[in-house]
């Protein structure tokens, strides 16, 4: 059983004197599905006290143990983690530029933002008139490992995104058995005269 499931029919247990404000109530009852005694609320069609919980799960319905075993519950897909660009230090960023140029033009955005400016680079957004920082992006075995990584990730997130669509599908199924089972264990009579 899920955990959140089971800390739901713990609040709702915890809670359940709330949902039989307009019932008939009796104290010291003895359950005749449980056997403990307890406050019970008398049947619909019938003189009969149950206990709150039994009631509940009895109109209600209820997930069996059996249910979870046969029906595990689908497991999240798990997010490929993006590759992180390597030049996000401007101190380093700096020693890199000053070996590379000897004017301002791009210093500043080379050293703050150097990903923005690869990313203007790569899409053809900026005109980069220094050749060396056009040739260092070009060349760097750094940034190549980067983008290999990038075009890795890039595989494995669509495979995400197919995984999460199968897992909305089955997480629905799911959902839909466990309505069912609810239903099935759901009988609506006493289970005295079976009124």
């Amino acid at each position: 059983m899920m955990d959140f499931e089971k800390e739901l029919e713990r609040f709702i247990y915890l809670n359940i004197e709330d949902y039989f404000d307009d019932f008939i109530k009796e104290d010291n009852i003895e359950c005749c599905i449980c056997l403990e005694s307890n406050w019970g609320v008398k049947l619909p069609k019938c003189n009969h006290f149950i206990c709150p919980k039994c009631y509940y799960k009895l109109y209600y319905g209820f997930i069996t143990d059996d249910f979870y075993k046969n029906n595990p519950y689908p497991n999240y897909p798990k997010m490929p983690e993006k590759p992180l660009y390597p030049y996000l230090n401007p101190d380093e960023n700096l020693q890199i530029y000053i070996k590379l140029s000897n004017n301002d033009e791009l210093k500043e955005w080379f050293i703050e933002q150097q990903e923005d400016l690869y990313e203007c680079y790569k899409s053809n957004n900026v005109e980069i008139a220094n050749i060396n920082i056009k040739e260092w992006f070009d060349t760097n075995e750094i940034i190549k490992k980067y983008e290999d990584n990038i075009l890795s990730y890039n595989v494995e997130f669509k495979k995400y995104q197919d995984n999460y669509v199968l897992y909305q599908k089955q997480l629905e199924n799911y959902e839909i058995r466990k309505i069912k089972e609810k239903i099935n264990n759901c009988k609506n009579t006493c289970p005295l005269c079976r009124a």
